[in-house]
């Protein structure tokens, strides 16, 4: 969908749409979708490192 330019929010909708499911399942889908592992790994790591960095304020 990217290629086409729907992305975000869009795409969610539009998966809600195709699938037919409700927003937390198509959020879902598309958070965890193949082609965005990449964003998912740094999302963790980044987190994990706020998470850490909590303890040295």
């Amino acid at each position: 969908m990217k290629g086409i330019g729907c992305d975000g929010v869009d795409a969610v909708m539009v998966t809600m749409q195709v699938v037919g499911c409700d927003l937390g399942e198509a959020q879902r889908m598309f958070i965890t979708a193949p082609c965005r592992v990449a964003e998912l790994i740094f999302h963790h790591a980044f987190v994990e490192g706020l998470e850490r960095s909590q303890g040295d304020l």
